[in-house]
């Protein structure tokens, strides 16, 4: 199996991506776009939050058992990164990403299969009263998407101590 970039990415080339994905005229690119780049705060989050070894570390979430956006999610709320309104919204990204991903019929926020999953999206709520209060209009559902990545990249950016107990000295 090929190996992933490690690469860590610039604050330009982080907002850079993030514009890309805002004024791209494409659902289907926003999605799997803003999925991977939640992806990749996540993964630096957990990382941030485990005791760091580098022989360990690496593989497993680089092509090992914590490749997989599913597993990074479950690992985030398993070591208290979050709680389960945060996880319940991964879980759901998650699915509307691979919809977006396997699904050529799958198009727009506003299919079938994917306009329940953007119901279900709870960390969305403050930015929703916002753009109502501003602009007294309801979000769409690829902003509701986009709010729900932004308010989760926010919220696991400001977790990035370790909060594992440090292994005794004689193991």
């Amino acid at each position: 199996m090929a190996k992933a970039s490690k690469k860590i990415i610039s604050s330009e080339q982080s907002n850079a991506a993030w514009d890309e994905i805002i004024n791209s005229s494409s659902d289907h690119i926003t999605a799997i776009l803003a999925a991977s780049y939640l992806e990749y705060y996540l993964t630096r989050t957990i990382k941030m939050h485990l005791h760091y070894v580098e022989d360990i570390t690496e593989k497993l979430f680089d092509y090992g058992a914590a490749a997989s956006f599913d597993t990074k999610a479950k690992l985030g709320r398993l070591t208290g990164v979050y709680g389960d309104k945060l996880y319940n919204d991964l879980k759901n990204i998650i699915k509307i990403r691979n919809y977006f991903a396997h699904r050529m019929d799958i198009r727009t926020f506003e299919d079938k299969e994917i306009s329940p999953l953007i119901g279900k999206l709870k960390m969305c709520e403050t930015d929703t009263k916002i753009l109502f209060a501003l602009e007294k209009r309801a979000p769409t559902n690829r902003e509701l998407f986009t709010f729900s990545v932004t308010a989760i990249t926010q919220f696991i950016g400001d977790r990035r101590s370790c909060q594992m107990p440090e292994a005794p000295a004689f193991s």
